[in-house]
């Protein structure tokens, strides 16, 4: 695994001043690094936004299935800081297709159906045309083009969540 440990991790929970749930956050960061490595799944601290430190490492580890995960999963975040929000979400994406191409393998990646703005119907198809909310909506709909665009025998899949539903501390 490849993380900078940052966004949605240890870096952002650990100095979160006021957010009532951090020990829980940090305690399952804790507890998911942990399951990683009694697995013997390593970790490579590497921010994804440095270009030739996540090549090195890609071409180090050489996998043959890359799931990009890096991005800024929270609209309200995303719009109320577009820069951290393209640099994680879209410049994270551009690297490792970047970083994987010319090798043989697998990319998935995941977006969001913000790229479809607010739609009156109960299923939504991928040729359905674009209404972006807001920043995150727009940035998703970039990283969709930009996986449609890779031309180097990379094998691509884009996930989109619907609707997903979300899990509180409580389980509930």
């Amino acid at each position: 695994m490849i993380d900078g440990l940052q966004v949605n991790n240890l870096g952002a929970f650990s100095n979160a001043s006021g957010d009532p749930n951090k020990v829980l956050y940090v305690q399952m960061i804790h507890d998911r690094l942990g399951a990683m490595r009694e697995v013997g799944i390593p970790l490579h601290v590497v921010d994804a936004r440095d270009y030739h430190a996540l090549s090195r490492t890609l071409e180090d580890i050489k996998p043959q299935v890359i799931v990009q995960l890096a991005a800024i999963a929270h609209a309200n975040r995303s719009n109320k800081d577009p820069f951290s929000t393209f640099d994680h979400s879209f410049r994270t994406l551009e690297n490792a297709l970047d970083a994987a191409r010319g090798r043989e393998m697998h990319f998935v990646y995941f977006s969001s159906s913000m790229v479809y703005g607010n739609f009156n119907c109960d299923a939504v198809t991928e040729d359905r045309h674009c209404e972006p909310l807001g920043i995150y909506g727009g940035i998703e709909v970039w990283r969709r083009e930009a996986g449609h665009r890779v031309q180097s025998g990379i094998r691509v899949c884009l996930t989109r969540s619907f609707g997903l539903p979300r899990c509180t501390a409580s389980g509930a």
